[in-house]
């Protein structure tokens, strides 16, 4: 049996949900859950008739409490267990995006060795050629693709909000031409059968996202522009890599700008840092000095 003796502590980054129950009581069903309040977003977003109420006082495991005035439906079992899953990724940008999901953190601790790649993360860098991978076998780089874009499927295929998602919205990379992501994203939109919008990047060539210090990144929040009409519709964004979320939000103001009345976003992976690797050099050089 799982200890609930103390608090929950959500990640300012992305949680998973740890546990949940279903609670009736003689005029309602009440979900009861151990997660972040965002989860609770996700849950009402699919079940858009449930309501977020408070847990009941003092309640130290069940920090999370969702009303339902209705039958819980039967595929509500199926997102609970996404949930548990995947990681619900915490949204900084809520007036452009409304949800978000990664499968996997792109890197974990490994006891002694510093974080390693995850299996999902291997998987990206193999996509993305870094590093060591970077004269991979193209069959290897297209295997890797293949195994994303099924684990990307399957997650949107069990969540009732993101599958109800009527066009998928891909992410230009840092120059012209189809990047990691673009190629990721028409192949999620062809499994769904959904239409694809193509997004513009303002600048067409700059630096990649990696290589720009928060500052930078920021800049990338009106970085974006749509010329579809979107307006009113639920839209998806797919990408590889999640983290400072200034590229998804600044595709997601775009939508917003076109129209979209709903905006969310599901990447492969969600990086242990918020801060780039070159604000990290920018302050370990400026402690050296």
């Amino acid at each position: 049996m799982k200890d609930f003796s103390t608090d929950y502590q959500a990640d300012d980054r992305a949680n998973r949900l740890h546990a949940y129950e279903l609670e009736q009581s003689s005029t309602a069903w009440f979900l009861n859950l151990r997660g972040s309040e965002e989860t609770t977003r996700h849950i009402v977003g699919a079940l858009p008739r449930a309501r977020i109420v408070r847990p009941a006082a003092g309640d130290r495991q069940w920090p999370q409490r969702v009303r339902l005035d209705f039958e819980p439906p039967p595929n509500l079992s199926e997102l609970l267990e996404l949930l548990t899953d995947v990681y619900v990724i915490e949204i900084k940008h809520r007036a452009s995006l409304d949800a978000a999901l990664a499968l996997d953190f792109y890197r974990e601790a490994a006891d002694g060795t510093g974080p390693q790649p995850t299996e999902t993360g291997e998987w990206v860098r193999r996509v993305k050629r870094y590093d060591e991978h970077r004269d991979l076998p193209q069959p290897e780089v297209d295997d890797a693709g293949k195994k994303l874009c099924e684990a990307l499927v399957d997650a949107i295929l069990r969540h009732e909000w993101f599958l109800s998602s009527s066009k998928v919205l891909l992410v230009p990379g840092h120059e012209p031409g189809p990047s990691a992501s673009v190629l990721l994203g028409a192949n999620v939109a062809e499994q769904l059968g959904r239409p694809l919008v193509g997004v513009e990047a303002v600048v067409a060539k700059r630096k990649p996202a990696k290589q720009m210090t928060t500052a930078e990144r920021t800049g990338l929040l009106g970085g974006y522009r749509i010329k579809e009409d979107l307006a009113g519709e639920t839209v998806l964004i797919v990408d590889d890599l999640y983290q400072t979320g200034s590229t998804m939000a600044g595709v997601a103001r775009a939508a917003r700008a076109a129209g979209a009345a709903t905006v969310l976003g599901i990447a492969a992976t969600r990086t242990l840092s918020t801060t780039t690797t070159t604000d990290r050099k920018l302050r370990e050089s400026r402690r050296h000095r």
